[in-house]
């Protein structure tokens, strides 16, 4: 997709199809790359936000409770900025079409790349509001629409993960202060609850949330936690935290979660060289367990050494504990650190998607690294060709070939569409196949290593003048590592 501008990207399934789609944060709005399912995605749709600040961050829920994921978004206003900065919802029509809805003005400026915004439900009210941080910290209070009628300050800046924390039923804070060694918990009292601010800066009596202190020492000299995440590492229905390194050479630390909103003592778990970035929670192995992957914007901004090993997967017992870190992370050119886990290919294994950029430019976007503790891998292929050009009201067949370049057996459903709609109709196939107008899918039956299929698709040029493209996607019924190969198209012109 686009390249990101160094912000940051969500996986969702915006459009309802069952696959995860990407968004990504640009300047001036938001891009949405449709996933298949199988491990391709659909060319990125941009959408507007009006303004020309960079979308920096972002987050997906629910915001307006009409069942389909929505995005929040942060325009970026740069480190040390004196403007103030813009929260705006991308409203979900169902269909995948995002919506840029209202903005809401918060008077807060970036101090971390880690300040995306978070959701949750912090005063109680059944509706979500969005934690952001910044100098200050502010929460939004949303009123199920979109809109963020109460803005209020907090005196933490660094606000990492949202989550019940005291099984009270509304949601806590954790985050941290730059340069200070500790993590930063912030319950919820769920009522207009007044709480003496830190920072006299932004001493407001107008709190919603307790603050407590954890210690946090990894080794480093100048020890504070990078990142945090919240999980249930030790599965006993509590969510733990996760505080990554402060980016030496050193440890990340786990607090275990005690259902009164507590945590024990840190433990530390040695991470050599590998995790000077966000951590990302998942069962990245299928054991049933909860694993933690880093990757290291220190090795993918300069060339792989012994002294940065690039990312790293740490494979969790189910009890909170973690085997030595597996240096197998596929190395890229570059990424920030913007890392999401999803199952992009249907193989029920956790993926990884990235931004690929490195000092907070992208100019070639998201990347997606396939989890290859899968082993059932196939690699289907798709070719489509079609006369150059073609007299307007003339007719145009397009021959397209599926063949399966991989070592297991497997079959394959293929797409074929022309653009624009209105510039060509399709009044044939070979063999016949459901859809019609502008768009077929053909279904193979089991396509053997080394075999291909043939389809022809014929139709009726429509368009006076200019050209169309006929594009092909093939998605395979197997894990399919190899996505470069899954699209083709060609572009016929049309002549008087």
């Amino acid at each position: 997709m686009p390249g990101t501008d160094g912000a940051d990207l969500e996986l969702a399934d915006f459009d309802g199809d069952g696959a995860l789609d990407i968004a990504a944060g640009q300047s001036g709005g938001l891009s949405v790359a449709f996933g298949t399912g199988a491990g391709a995605f659909e060319p990125a749709i941009f959408y507007s936000s009006g303004f020309s600040q960079r979308v920096s961050y972002l987050s997906v829920d629910d915001v307006d409770g009409d069942g389909s994921p929505d995005v929040t978004a942060f325009h970026d206003i740069g480190f040390d900025s004196d403007l103030a900065g813009k929260l705006q919802v991308f409203l979900n029509d169902g269909s995948g079409e995002l919506m840029p809805g209202p903005v809401t003005t918060v008077a807060t400026y970036r101090v971390s790349t880690y300040d995306l915004p978070h959701t949750g439900d912090f005063d109680g009210d059944g509706q979500l509001d969005v934690a952001l941080g910044g100098l200050p910290g502010v929460v939004a209070f949303g009123d199920g629409t979109g809109l963020f009628p109460r803005v209020e300050s907090l005196a933490v800046p660094l606000l990492s993960d949202a989550g019940d924390l005291n099984a009270d039923g509304v949601d806590d804070l954790i985050g941290g202060v730059p340069g200070e060694p500790i993590v930063v918990v912030l319950t919820s009292n769920g009522d207009e609850h007044k709480v003496e601010c830190a920072h006299p800066r932004f001493n407001r009596r107008h709190q919603t949330f307790t603050r407590i202190d954890l210690p946090f020492d990894d080794g480093d000299f100048n020890p504070w936690p990078s990142d945090l995440d919240l999980a249930d590492l030790d599965e006993n229905g509590v969510l733990d935290i996760v505080a990554g390194p402060s980016g030496g050479p050193e440890s990340f630390a786990v607090y275990l979660g005690r259902a009164n909103g507590t945590f024990t003592a840190p433990r530390y778990v040695p991470s050599p060289n590998c995790c000077d970035n966000e951590p990302e929670i998942g069962d990245i192995d299928g054991d049933g367990h909860l694993d933690v992957l880093f990757i290291s914007n220190l090795a993918f901004c300069s060339p792989p050494s012994s002294s940065n090993q690039g990312g790293a997967v740490f494979l969790g017992d189910g009890a909170g504990g973690f085997a030595p870190p597996q240096f197998d992370f596929p190395r890229v050119t570059g990424t920030d650190g913007n890392l999401r886990l999803g199952d992009l290919n249907g193989d029920d294994a956790l993926d990884a998607v990235f931004d690929a950029g490195c000092g907070g430019r992208n100019p070639d976007g998201a990347r997606v690294s396939f989890n290859e503790t899968v082993q059932d891998q196939a690699d289907m292929s798709v070719a489509v060709s079609g006369p150059a050009q073609r007299p307007a009201q003339g007719q145009a067949t397009y021959t397209v070939t599926v063949m399966n370049n991989g070592e297991l057996p497997a079959s394959a459903a293929t797409t074929v569409r022309f653009t624009p709609a209105s510039a060509f109709r399709i009044t044939s196939t070979a063999p016949p196949t459901s859809g019609g107008g502008s768009s077929v899918v053909f279904r193979s039956g089991v396509i053997q290593p080394g075999d291909q299929v043939t389809y022809t698709v014929t139709g009726k040029v429509r368009a006076a003048s200019g050209s169309f493209t006929a594009v092909a996607l093939v998605d395979s019924s197997r894990y399919d590592p190899a996505v470069a190969n899954n699209t083709a198209q060609t572009r016929t012109r049309v002549v008087g």
